[in-house]
């Protein structure tokens, strides 16, 4: 995968210039093996711009294409925590745009260890953050809803009123979702999605689930 020619990727308002093996990328990406596979533009000229996202962002997938995994840097204090559950939440939307399942899931499981290892939950800008990026079955919905809903419910909940208050504010399918989860839950309350296997929120084309989940 690393021999043959490289594409030109072009991310950003300033264009920001990236240049990766065109095997490499397009085996792992949906959207980009048909865009330089295809009769496109793109597959003619062996570059593509992405101009809605960020360079940061393409950057660490680039990194990822070639490692293979996620690098994850300290979860030491709710600082580190909350940079890492952005990180990942941008890296999981980047990779669920342009196809790539892979990362997808090395993402999820990044963001439950941060979110795991710390305080730090979504607020209400951040659940509709990800929901206006995500398709309506996106499997991190679900996530994020469940994250939400159990954060409110239990006992020691760092959710007080004006929270809850931003909560509701919100349009659309997250108030759906969270209502319909709360309407679900039986008599043991809304359980903690961190305690849950990783591949619950996974997506897996194959059908096939993690081993040993």
């Amino acid at each position: 995968l690393l021999d043959g020619p490289a594409v030109d990727i072009y991310v950003g308002n300033k264009r920001k210039h990236f240049a990766v093996q065109k095997k490499l990328v397009c085996s792992r990406s949906t959207y980009f093996d048909k865009a330089f596979n295809g009769a496109f533009k793109e597959g003619h000229e062996g570059a593509i711009y992405l101009p809605d996202d960020s360079p940061d962002t393409v950057e660490a997938f680039i990194a990822w294409l070639y490692r293979g995994t996620l690098q994850q840097g300290p979860l030491d204090s709710n600082t580190q925590a909350e940079k890492a559950v952005i990180h990942y939440v941008q890296l999981y939307l980047f990779a669920e745009k342009y196809g790539i399942e892979s990362l997808q899931n090395q993402s999820t499981d990044g963001l439950l260890d941060a979110l795991s290892t710390s305080t730090v939950f979504f607020n209400a800008p951040g659940a509709q953050c990800a929901y206006d990026q995500s398709p309506a079955h996106s499997p991190f919905r679900r996530l994020v809803a469940r994250c939400v809903a159990y954060e409110i419910a239990r006992h020691d909940s760092p959710v007080d009123d004006n929270l809850i208050d931003e909560y509701c504010s919100l349009e659309g399918d997250f108030m759906v979702d969270l209502i319909t989860l709360f309407r679900n839950v039986n008599h043991s309350g809304v359980t903690n999605p961190l305690a849950q296997s990783k591949c619950d929120f996974h997506v897996h084309s194959d059908g096939a689930r993690c081993d040993g989940s």
